[in-house]
């Protein structure tokens, strides 16, 4: 009996600190790139300008702009209002974004019992001419995964497919934004060839 405490207290201690250290939340990571997406992703980017049009709220069209900049994908990415010419108007076509879950049961268990939610984070937008609406392109990440708030989220954490940020924050979820972008290559330069 006294060795199962002592063994039940070690496994609730390591849960604590690795809680304390990694977080309380978790967010599974999109999975890796295989061999022939790793190669597409070598792929040269676009020589354009874009104007990202604000969205209601803002916050949809900033996080759109930030991610699109950070593919390295194009020459300039900044808001419509600062753009005088640019070669293609993005717009926000649906806000992807986590779940507004209230963890009711971890909160009454301070953490002791977790909180598990499948969300969805991503982008779905379009790039246009910004002079004709006719021809569209509309580019689609979206991730699927488990958000899980609680102590146990710590210890998952430790783990190579879950992370303690945010999940858009993580690499992997950047390169696969880059990759729906790439896989759209030959109608954003048919678009722009007009």
């Amino acid at each position: 009996m006294r060795k199962a405490l002592v063994t039940l207290g070690i496994v609730c201690s390591a849960v604590i600190v690795t809680g304390l250290l990694k977080g309380c939340a978790s967010e599974q990571r999109p999975l890796p790139l295989d061999t022939s997406e790793e190669t597409l992703l070598g792929s040269n980017g676009f020589r354009l300008s874009l104007a990202v049009e604000p969205s209601i709220p803002p916050v949809y069209a900033q996080s759109l702009l930030h991610a699109l900049q950070q593919t390295g994908l194009f020459r300039e990415v900044q808001p419509a209002e600062r753009v005088q010419a640019p070669d293609l108007l993005v717009r926000v076509e649906r806000p992807i974004s986590g779940n507004a879950v209230i963890p009711i049961l971890s909160l009454i268990t301070l953490g002791l019992i977790p909180t598990v939610t499948e969300e969805e984070h991503g982008y779905s937008f379009s790039l246009r001419l910004p002079k004709s609406s006719e021809r569209v392109v509309m580019v689609e990440y979206v991730h699927r995964g488990y958000t899980v708030l609680g102590w146990v989220a710590g210890l998952l954490n430790l783990f190579p497919q879950w992370t303690g940020d945010s999940v858009q924050n993580d690499p992997r979820f950047k390169e696969r934004l880059k990759l729906a972008i790439l896989i759209k290559a030959q109608e954003i330069k048919a678009v722009t060839s007009q």
